[in-house]
């Protein structure tokens, strides 16, 4: 099953080979692990160190969790959901930052394990990239 991650700054380490797809989880673990944010745990599998996966939930409640895997991670994540008390499957639950792969089948447990389908909400994410102050910019 999963356990709570202590040095946020390895996890980040780890998973950030694959940027851009791990980029947001990256970014919350940077923020955590440097004291600017205190939002989420975060999880790991304990039987499976090598894994890429991560679930991170906010610490008020149990109703957000995000989710980072590989795609080929994709099956075992499920597999894990499906019996993980870190979930109240009869709570409202919004999971974000769920990557394309893994959409339809966090949508079939969830079938499987409620009478309430999950809801796709589509996000945008802005990136700012600055200019040098020499540039204009319009």
């Amino acid at each position: 099953m999963f356990r709570e991650v202590d040095d946020l700054l390895s996890l980040a380490h780890k998973i950030r080979p694959h940027l851009p797809h791990s980029a947001i989880v990256h970014n919350n673990l940077i923020l955590h692990a440097r004291g600017h944010a205190r939002l989420y745990h975060f999880y790991v599998l304990a039987n499976h160190p090598e894994s890429h996966i991560v679930l991170y939930k906010t610490k008020e409640g149990q109703s957000t969790v995000g989710l980072h895997c590989l795609e080929s991670e994709a099956g075992l994540l499920l597999k894990v959901l499906q019996r993980t008390p870190l979930i109240d499957w009869n709570a409202t639950l919004c999971f974000y930052h769920v990557p394309d792969f893994l959409v339809g089948g966090l949508q079939a447990l969830a079938k499987e394990l409620t009478t309430h389908p999950l809801d796709i909400v589509h996000c945008s994410t802005f990136t700012y990239y600055s200019q040098p102050a020499e540039e204009e910019i319009w």
